[in-house]
């Protein structure tokens, strides 16, 4: 196995931002369609209408409250992407938030 060292501080950040992460995906895990709908709209102040905009919004509501020290958070065909530099890590994403991002 190949030991990987941290490169730099976001590096030893990464940790508890993807937990941190995991802990709203969480959350939300349980919401209906319409539920996560209503979060997005009051968290982001704003109601996302297409695709792009659920995609864009979650996003937008995932980071409100969490530091990314410089992560960049996007969406794969995975799961939710964070990276850095050429650094990535994927989450896995509940499958209410799934569909609400590919609707």
């Amino acid at each position: 196995m190949t030991h990987i060292a941290p490169h730099d501080i976001s590096d030893l950040l990464l940790a508890p931002l993807a937990l941190r992460l995991d802990q709203e995906l969480e959350a939300v895990s349980g919401l209906t369609a319409e539920e996560l709908h209503l979060r997005v709209c009051l968290t982001t102040d704003r109601d996302p209408r297409t695709t792009e905009q659920r995609r864009r919004l979650l996003l937008e509501m995932l980071e409100r409250y969490v530091d990314t020290h410089a992560w960049r958070l996007s969406w794969g065909a995975r799961g939710l992407v964070l990276s850095h530099d050429h650094r990535q890590i994927v989450l896995g994403v509940p499958d209410n938030v799934r569909r609400f991002v590919a609707e």
